[in-house]
């Protein structure tokens, strides 16, 4: 059987996290998730500590209460994180504006952008689409 691809999810949405949490069983992720950014910027962090192992890949809600995911893609501890494991980020949103997608593409170190919920079908393709 093949390895489980490692996946942080940081959303402030319980019921996202609920979601993504129940369909991470189906899809062979072992999540690890956080409800604020903040809370997955120490997590970044503590792997930097050696506390915590790196993940494969991150999906970053972009819109939450106290940092938004455009912020957190400039906090420059994060940007070398991703930079020096090379880890897939993808935004997910609810938002269906297409302004915000074309946003959050041009972002550095953004993968892809999807939109909530989030599916089983979802899952799979960004496991798929992850390089």
């Amino acid at each position: 059987m093949k390895a489980a691809v490692k996946c942080w999810f940081g959303d402030d949405d319980t019921i996202a996290l609920f979601i993504a949490k129940k369909y991470c069983q189906r899809v062979n992720l072992e999540g690890l998730f956080f409800d604020s950014a903040e809370e997955l910027l120490e997590a970044v962090l503590a792997v930097n500590n050696g506390t915590l192992g790196i993940p494969d890949l991150i999906l970053l809600d972009l819109y939450m209460w106290t940092i938004e995911a455009e912020q957190v893609v400039t906090v420059p501890f994060f940007v070398q994180f991703i930079e020096k494991h090379n880890i897939t980020l993808v935004i997910i949103s609810a938002s269906i504006d297409k302004g915000d997608k074309e946003r959050v593409e041009s972002l550095p170190y953004v993968h892809s952008f999807f939109t909530k919920p989030l599916t089983k079908r979802t899952l799979e393709k960004i496991l798929t689409d992850a390089p």
